[in-house]
């Protein structure tokens, strides 16, 4: 997830639906990134329950630059990447329409549920 540039609503509620479900994902093979600079990811301490999960904290901003480096996206709206192995097998953006409709059974889908 980016802290900012992307749909402020999208990582909300992604951050609400993790930290209120996070039992569903704390046991799964399940990372979540969360990417800004220093300043913008302290917001993440509001959802104190996320910490219990694979969380990575990137204060440094450093996939947020190599997203707009590699230029594979219009924005940075929340991205879902499904990697097995070594191999990506899935890798998008989704906009605030597609959260619950698309992010969240793709997510689930790719985890066994």
């Amino acid at each position: 997830m980016y802290a900012r540039g992307g749909c402020p609503s999208c990582v909300e509620g992604l951050k609400k639906l993790l930290n209120d479900d996070y039992k569903v994902f704390e046991d799964l093979p399940f990372y979540i990134v969360y990417t800004g600079s220093s300043l913008e990811v302290t917001d993440i301490k509001n959802y104190k329950k996320l910490e219990k999960l694979k969380f990575l904290k990137d204060s440094l901003g450093v996939v947020k630059s190599i997203t707009i480096n590699e230029n594979k996206f219009k924005s940075l709206d929340p991205r879902l990447t499904v990697v097995k192995g070594d191999t990506i097998i899935l890798d998008t953006t989704y906009n605030w329409k597609d959260i619950q409709s698309k992010l969240i059974p793709t997510m689930m889908n790719n985890l066994g549920f």
